[in-house]
């Protein structure tokens, strides 16, 4: 038996990005792993520990600076067999490498397939590496060239509980409420949709993380279709307007992966997206042509795909099912993550 260690200040996080942990427990346990949490870094329960997983939002926020924060990871290091970093930054870029020489593994959810891009050696340090790289953004701190195995693929926002109850009470209930009691409804693909499409949101001030966003709107306004978009509704209601729509846009915002996209699964919706070719993530349901359908990162070739797939729906249909269906395969197979989770913490 081996035990494995959550470090997180962030609660609420437990059930999403850490969900299929907590939801699998059992299963862990039962395959060889048991889970503890904890919630301070000087806790001495995390002495002489297997393996610990740092969840790193908001838990750089206890220190003053990064000399701290880097004291810190050295102490705990002497703890434990296996220091893992869990950047659970949404974009496939990172502001987190100066962690690197100190951790034995740094963990992304989604991870470039071009290693390289994250020494800076290229010249292009953007974060958001989809963004015109001479607009001014957040740059990443290089990762040493000698440190770059030490990036690994986590796991992506498909494993957030999706089950559509209030989320101020999922927070308490959800790793702990059974999906056999309170499972996931999925709706057919095949199903009548008198949306042609639906794009919830508004136009933001922020050019650069909404860039992708803000063009959508721009474009959705000049098209003569039966689409449901505008100012946010309840989560209800966008869940009611999906499982009516034909087809389901989810640009890029603040990283390449989103709720929108799984939401859209679930509702079978057709799903629209800017290619993702370029990341590595898991579980990978993002298959061009087979699972959604890809556009160019500037959105060129949006308007022609959209027009397209509402004009010719039934030949697209099978899209909505196949990612349908490999979203259905993912979230019932504990048994896939935890030989994922049991090759990172090898």
């Amino acid at each position: 038996m081996t035990t494995l260690k959550i470090l997180t200040s962030f609660k609420r996080r437990l059930c999403s990005d850490l969900h299929p942990i907590y939801r699998w427990k059992k299963q862990l346990e039962d395959s060889g792993i048991l889970v503890h949490t904890y919630y301070d870094h000087r806790d001495k329960g995390l002495k002489n520990t297997d393996t610990l997983l740092i969840y790193n939002r908001d838990f750089k926020n206890q220190f003053t600076d990064t000399k701290q924060l880097i004291t810190a990871l050295i102490e705990l290091k002497k703890e434990v067999k296996k220091l893992i970093w869990f950047d659970s930054a949404d974009s496939s870029g990172s502001m987190d490498f100066e962690v690197i020489p100190f951790v034995d593994v740094f963990l992304k959810k989604q991870v470039l397939k071009d290693l390289e891009y994250y020494t800076g050696e290229n010249g292009n340090t953007q974060v958001r590496i989809w963004l015109d790289p001479k607009a001014e953004q957040k740059q990443l701190i290089p990762c040493p060239i000698d440190m770059t195995h030490k990036i690994k693929t986590g796991w992506n926002l498909s494993y957030y509980d999706y089950r559509p109850y209030d989320a101020r009470i999922k927070q308490i209930v959800s790793n702990s409420l059974s999906y056999k009691l309170y499972p996931t409804k999925f709706y057919q693909a095949t199903q009548p949709r008198p949306l042609d499409l639906t794009y919830r949101g508004t136009l933001k001030s922020n050019n650069l993380i909404s860039f992708q966003r803000n063009k959508v709107i721009g474009m959705l306004n000049e098209l003569h279709l039966n689409i449901a978009h505008g100012s946010i509704v309840s989560q209800k209601e966008y869940l009611k307007e999906l499982t009516k729509s034909k087809v389901s846009i989810s640009p890029f915002g603040w990283g390449e992966i989103c709720y929108r996209d799984f939401e859209t699964f679930i509702c079978g919706s057709i799903l629209i997206k800017p290619s993702m070719e370029h990341v590595n993530t898991f579980p990978n349901i993002f298959v061009k042509n087979q699972t959604y359908i890809p556009v160019q990162w500037d959105l060129s070739d949006l308007e022609e795909k959209i027009v397209e797939v509402i004009s010719n729906h039934e030949s697209y249909t099978h899209i909505a099912v196949s990612g349908q269906e490999a979203y259905k395969r993912v979230i019932s197979d504990p048994d896939g993550f935890i030989k994922h989770l049991k090759g990172i913490m090898e």
